[in-house]
């Protein structure tokens, strides 16, 4: 099914809003890594969700969307763990050696 014009600009602003909300966790994530943070997860799921979010804007597919929501919970997630540390799992092994 081909969208409508009113269809399409909608599909393009959430598009544009998720990629704004995956640039700013992206930042978050830059962050954390040059504070000497290991942030390989949150990395790895955060270059997974770019083409979803194609996808979704090319299709307007729900099912998408809801994808991504979960991938952008499971980014936040492993944000939160990697800010708190748990279990010294997220520090750079560099820094874990010169202990």
């Amino acid at each position: 099914m081909i969208p409508n014009k009113e269809e399409r600009h909608k599909l393009d602003e959430e598009a544009r809003q998720l990629r704004s909300e995956l640039e700013s966790m992206k930042k978050e994530i830059s962050d954390l890594r040059k504070g000497g943070h290991y942030t390989r997860f949150a990395e790895q799921l955060a270059t997974s969700v770019w083409p979803k979010i194609r996808m979704y804007n090319a299709t307007g597919d729900k099912g998408d969307h809801e994808k991504i929501r979960a991938i952008f919970q499971d980014i936040k997630d492993e944000i939160e763990k990697t800010k708190r540390n748990d279990n010294d799992v997220y520090w750079k092994k560099e820094q874990d050696n010169s202990l």
